[in-house]
């Protein structure tokens, strides 16, 4: 999940992903352990909002506006991550989906 989220990130926010890449790098030279991916969609958000309690609160998966277009970019046909889910998601739906009579 969150690779997909990382491929959905805003290109104009690009240099947060980077400075998340460096830190990795420079723990993985130490021999640390590198944090887990769901850190690095957490990392990215809480430099992008407010240090407000209500704008934090923004940061947990529940509370998340993927349609904040400054910070994400959904549009499937410029994201090959999203046009694959969407292409998986019609074929395998539709085979599940039963159609509901009137």
């Amino acid at each position: 999940m969150e690779t997909l989220l990382e491929s959905c990130i805003n290109p104009k926010n690009i240099e947060i992903l980077n400075c998340w890449l460096d830190l990795e790098s420079c723990v993985q030279n130490g021999n640390y352990t590198i944090p887990a991916n769901k850190s690095k969609i957490y990392f990215y958000l809480e430099c992008l909002y407010r240090e407000t309690n209500s704008e934090k609160e923004k940061i947990k998966d529940s509370k998340r506006n993927y349609l904040e277009a400054d910070k994400w970019n959904l549009d499937f046909t410029k994201n090959p991550n999203l046009s694959k889910l969407g292409k998986f998601l019609d074929k395998n739906l539709m085979k599940t989906i039963k159609p509901v009579k009137e």
